[in-house]
Parts: structure tokens; sequence; C-alpha cells
């Protein structure tokens, strides 16, 4: 007798008491388009309650409209969770599933700000584009199923954070376990629609630190989104040179990643200090030297705050650097500006002394034609201790030490 004679009740008590698993359920839905409508329920059923939902939150990530839909109909908890406490709107709104996302919201008792094991919301999932913000150190890793989040558009996420700003008790300041919110999330990844978004609420705070002093600003700046960094200094109130525990400020994470237009908009704020010194690291414009930031360090020496002679604390001038690293063209520009060709460091080296020891031919020269260097030293004599000086000395460097020294009696044009 084929199954298909049997009355559909007694085929549904076959396929709910007699089959063993759901494997064997699923295999008799495969069979045909009469069980398929039988037992297709009955694996929604035993999805939903003995195995906590668990099919939403696949449904949720992949972006699947249709089964969510059905299985939120046949009960399914909506704000069930994964070993990561993600829900499945943390989930669709990662992976940037607006049409998901939507259903979800609509499920009445669903917690749009129901945060994961690491206090991320689904607002901070959509606001940093379905990834934690720049600065966070914890779980980075995609989905490792489909590539549905890689290639999910701006304009979802968007969509997403629109959906959520708009549910019934939302949240929009909500910090993760590393304090980030939201609008740090979205400053971090260039989502300036986003970033717009947020502070029309009016309830997010521009100045917002996290827990290591860093604000959606410094994010923007850090990361190079010079539209974010436009908007959020049009905020009343900003503090365009707030410092971070380390010291940082947006000026100086700018010149750090080489961001030479947003240094430049943030030179041109009165209350800038643009020679701050972090507690780790160099100031601005020392920081853009030894990074070879040419464009930065010109926009620096272009502000009269920034002074182009200033040692770090280590006793290191700006053309001291330039000299060493051999960055003829820094080199210039600070000598343009003023810089002390013949200032020592702590150790007693000049700029011209750690250019030769570095056989940077070019760079000697430049600063020999200064006319302003003391050149009776021996170059066979000097501090070789570094481990980047070169075995032995450049024959180019002897030579210009040499044909100069010939052209001035006592071997220094400042005696002469």
């Amino acid at each position: 007798m084929s199954l298909l004679t049997l009355p559909n009740e007694l085929l549904f008590c076959i396929a709910t008491l007699l089959l063993p698993s759901v494997q064997d359920v699923d295999s008799v839905a495969k069979a045909s388009k009469i069980l398929y409508a039988i037992a297709n329920p009955i694996l929604y059923h035993r999805q939903i309650f003995h195995q906590d939902s668990a099919a939403l939150i696949w449904a949720a990530q992949h972006g699947k409209a249709d089964p969510c839909n059905r299985l939120l109909q046949e009960g399914a908890n909506p704000n069930t969770h994964d070993l990561q406490h993600r829900t499945p709107l943390s989930w669709a709104a990662r992976n940037g599933h607006t049409e998901v996302s939507t259903i979800l919201l609509c499920a009445g008792t669903i917690d749009p700000n129901a945060p994961d094991a690491h206090l991320q919301t689904p607002l901070a999932w959509a606001a940093g584009h379905g990834q934690p913000s720049p600065f966070t150190v914890f779980d980075s890793l995609r989905p490792t199923t489909t590539t549905d989040a890689m290639h999910s558009k701006a304009g979802d996420y968007l969509a997403i954070v629109k959906l959520l700003l708009s549910a019934k008790g939302i949240q929009p300041d909500c910090r993760t376990e590393r304090g980030e919110t939201p609008l740090m999330a979205a400053a971090g990844a260039g989502a300036e629609d986003v970033v717009e978004e947020l502070l029309r609420t009016g309830k997010v705070e521009a100045n917002g630190k996290d827990k290591f002093g860093q604000t959606p600003l410094l994010a923007a700046a850090l990361n190079g989104h010079l539209g974010v960094v436009q908007r959020l200094l049009a905020v009343e109130g900003v503090d365009a040179d707030a410092r971070s525990q380390c010291g940082e400020t947006p000026l100086l994470a700018a010149a750090r990643t080489g961001q030479a237009r947003i240094v430049k908009l943030l030179l041109a704020i009165p209350t800038i200090e643009p020679d701050q010194e972090p507690n780790f690291g160099s100031r601005a414009l020392l920081t853009a030297v030894e990074a070879g930031y040419t464009d930065v360090v010109e926009a620096l020496l272009t502000h009269e705050k920034v002074d182009p002679s200033l040692p770090s604390k280590h006793g290191i001038t700006a053309l001291a650097s330039a000299a060493q690293l051999g960055r003829t063209h820094i080199v210039r520009l600070l000598l343009a500006k003023g810089s002390d060709p013949d200032r020592k460091d702590r150790k007693g080296m000049t700029p011209l002394m750690l250019a030769a020891e570095r056989g940077h031919v070019e760079a000697v020269e430049l600063l020999l034609s200064t006319g302003r260097v003391h050149t009776d030293f021996d170059l066979t004599k000097m501090n070789r201790s570094s481990i980047f000086a070169p075995s032995k000395l450049n024959e180019d460097v002897v030579r210009v030490f040499d044909d100069y020294k010939s052209r001035y009696r006592g071997g220094s044009s400042l005696d002469s």
C-alpha cells in the first residue's frame, strides 16, 4: 500500500509519532508535494520546541525572509540567541538583511537593544556596517558561512539603522563592552548617512568616549573619513582636540595615518594645539616625518603654532629624524622653516652626523649647503653603536665631506 493512499490524519500521526528523527521527517517531506505539506509544519514545530528556535537564527543570518516569517508564525522565539548571545535581529543587522530585520522588528515582543556577549547591539552592528568599530579588539571574525555580509550595500545598513531608530524603546547611545557607541562605530566605518541619522535623534553624545578615551571624531580622523570629520566638527560643542587616555588627539591620529586633508581641516580650528605630545610616541610633526608623509608635514609647517625645532621627550627634533631617515624633501622643508641644522641630541649627534652615519648623501649635501653646520668631527669615530648604522662609511659621503672641508678653513663654514 502506498503512503499516499492513507488519510492525511494518519500520515500526520506517522510523521509525528513513529519517525524517530528530524532527518526521517525531512526525507518524508521531500518525497512528494502532499507529504511535504504534511511533514513541513512538523519540522518547524520540532525545530522551534526542541532546538530553541535555532533555525530562526540561521534564517536571519542568511537573509532568508520566507523561512523567518514562517518560523515566527509557528511560534519561534524572536529573542532566541546563539552561544555568543547574538539574536536573530543581531545577525540580520550585522549582515545587512533589511527585509529580515523588518520582519523581526514587527514580531511584537522583540528587544531591539538585545546585546551579544560583548554588549554589541543590533544598532551598533548596523551602524558599523556589520563589523566592530576599528578599535575593537574582540571577535572581529565575519560569519563563516556565506559572503552575504561582505556584499551588502551601505544602503542596506542605512535602511536597517532607520528601522532600528524607529523601533519602540531603542537606545541609540547604547555602549558595547569596550564603551563604544553606534555613533563611534559609524564614524570609524565612514558611514556618513548613518552618522547623520544618529545625530538627528538628538540622543547621542558627539563627545562620548569609549573606555580608552577615544571619541567618534578620533575614529573618523584615524580612518581618513573626511566627510564624517566635517559633519562631526559641525556639531555644536564638539571637542576637536579631545585627548584619549594615551594622549592621542584627532590631529595626532590623522597625522599618524597620513590623512593630510583631515590634518588641514583640523588645523583650521583655533582651539587646536598641534604640538601636543602623547603619552606614548611623538607629536604630530615628528610622527609625520618618521612615517614620510610629506603632505602632512607641509600642512603642519604652515601652522603658526607648530614649532619645527621643538624636540621630543627623547630630545629628537624633526630635522634630525628626517636627516637620519634620508627624507631629503622634508629636510628641505624644515630648513626653510628655520630648523637649526646643527642642533645636538642627547647623545651629542647633529642632523649632519646622523645623515652621514646612515649614508644619506643628498641629506648630507643639503645640510652642508646651509653653511651653518660644524664638520669638525671624525667620520670614522662617530657613535657606531646603532644597529641601523652601515657596516662601513658610504664612500660618496666621505667624498662630499672631503670636498666640503677643502673649501673651508678649519673644517667648518661656521668658522670661515
